[in-house]
């Protein structure tokens, strides 16, 4: 790994970890799959909330990390996450186009952490996030 992407891993691995102590203080838990965020007392990440496009009642919450791939519905299922949960946008990257949208957000909700096409979300932007870290 070169020492530009190794120093972009650990810029965000303190707001994931901010965020899980954010949750574990309101009693969710937030499982630990690989990921980023940036440090504390700089907020790099937007709260969304799911329910956006097509989503009925609730949106896969996705691992691309193990193995590490492009954001797809092929990665593997984390949670089913229902509409209306609050999230945190920590990073966003482009991956699977979803009905015209190929942003894919990490997020970190209280029912663990991974990737939700940006399609579903309600980030009150259209794809991308200006504040918000690209993965």
């Amino acid at each position: 790994m070169d020492d530009n992407r190794k120093a972009d891993g650990m810029k965000h691995i303190g707001t994931v970890l901010a965020l899980a102590g954010a949750f574990a203080i309101t009693g969710a838990t937030v499982g630990a799959t690989g990921a980023s965020a940036s440090p504390a007392g700089a907020q790099s990440w937007h709260e969304a909330s799911v329910g956006g496009g097509n989503s009925g009642g609730a949106v896969t919450l996705r691992d691309c990390y193990h193995p590490t791939q492009t954001p797809t519905t092929s990665c593997g299922p984390v949670a089913s996450v229902p509409t209306g949960t609050v999230v945190h946008v920590v990073c966003q990257a482009g991956g699977q186009n979803i009905y015209g949208n190929a942003v894919w957000d990490y997020v970190v909700t209280p029912y663990g952490e991974g990737y939700m096409a940006d399609y579903y979300l309600f980030t009150g932007y259209d794809g991308w996030i200006p504040s918000v870290d690209r993965c």
